[in-house]
């Protein structure tokens, strides 16, 4: 995957092409994806949803794994300064968590079972 920055420069964000989801903020500055890994489930090999990686300036930040990783959606919040991600499992709640970009910290969390999803996971695709 590649960037290309205000200044038409390119930047090679991954080698393997094992990303999807890529996600620019409202910064211009901030760029991720959703890095995807070969995993095995009940002896079944399958693509997993691992981590949401972020970038800044063409550095790495930090990578970011969400609670479960069959699925995965994600979102910018805040500008650049937070992530929200919604995650689910093969089966079962879809969980919402908040991040800070910052340190990697989870902010907030919350689960599809609760009746109200949180303002900050309003679009994102879950259960």
């Amino acid at each position: 995957m590649f960037v290309e920055g205000a200044d038409g420069r390119a930047t090679q964000l991954t080698r393997d092409g094992m990303a999807t989801q890529p996600k620019l903020a409202d910064d211009g500055r901030t760029v991720g994806f959703v890095a995807l890994e070969w995993t095995t489930y009940h002896d079944e090999t399958m693509l997993a949803f691992m981590k949401v990686v972020l970038f800044r300036d063409g550095k790495r930040l930090r990578a970011i794994s969400p609670e479960k990783a069959a699925t995965v959606d994600w979102q910018f919040h805040d500008g650049a300064k937070q992530i929200a991600v919604a995650s689910a499992g093969m089966h079962g709640m879809t969980f919402f968590q908040l991040f800070d970009v910052a340190n990697g910290r989870l902010v907030a969390s919350s689960t599809s079972a609760n009746d109200e999803r949180p303002s900050w996971a309003e679009g994102l695709r879950g259960r």
